[in-house]
């Protein structure tokens, strides 16, 4: 998806893979999740909080994108032990502004941090490799649904949400999406300017989650 979980120990799952490792917590989770409304499907760019959203009885089908290849396997591993693969779709993609390749680093000792952010910021013991990426036209086919439904959408991608949300918004779904939970860091993503593109597109309410000012969440509702 875009940026992969991070590491660490998801229910029965092994750590690091279907970013099921730093769910947000209950208070902070996007209202559907809590109401029990049990037709909305989930779309999942970073698969972080990826166990605890996809068991729960609300959430009807899941679409995970994780474009890099050891993190894809070990999400594919989680899903099976948690016993989730009925309701989730696996995606070895990322979700940019171009259908093609494109580079991704990588860190041996960090794999949420992996990112397709190309800037003086990146660690010089990032690894790249090169992945898949699609674009809104592309999305549409992957996601395709016979029924319109609500859809909750959580993204992790280590300072690439601007190009993300951009992508997200230029779909044929994007009026389906009621919820978007996504990470700043305003070392390298500037929050206001996300904010304005969402309301301008039909999101009203922002509740930042996390003490910092530096390094937070977002969730975004209409």
């Amino acid at each position: 998806f875009l940026g992969p979980p991070a590491s660490g120990d998801c229910g029965k799952g092994t750590g690091g893979g279907g970013g099921g490792c730093r769910p947000p917590p209950p208070s902070h989770s996007p209202q559907s999740l809590r109401s029990g409304d049990g037709d909305r499907p989930r779309s999942k760019r970073g698969g972080d909080g990826g166990e605890q959203t996809s068991k729960n009885s609300a959430c009807k089908k899941v679409f995970a994108f994780e474009p890099a290849s050891k993190t894809f396997d070990l999400l594919g591993r989680n899903c099976e032990l948690n016993e989730i693969t009925n309701k989730c779709e696996l995606i070895r993609k990322a979700v940019s502004d171009t259908t093609g390749v494109a580079s991704i680093f990588l860190f041996p000792d960090h794999s949420g941090a992996a990112t397709l952010r190309h800037d003086d910021l990146l660690d010089a013991r990032s690894q790249k490799e090169e992945i898949q990426t699609v674009d809104a036209t592309t999305l549409d086919h992957l996601m395709f649904r016979e029924t319109t439904t609500p859809m909750v959408v959580k993204i992790d991608v280590e300072g690439f949400e601007k190009t993300v949300i951009e992508t997200l918004l230029q779909t044929k779904f994007a009026n389906e999406i009621s919820e978007i939970y996504y990470e700043v860091d305003r070392n390298w993503l500037d929050a206001k300017e996300l904010e304005t593109m969402l309301r301008d597109h039909g999101f009203k309410n922002f509740r930042k989650v996390g003490q910092s000012d530096v390094h937070f969440d977002v969730l975004a509702a209409k």
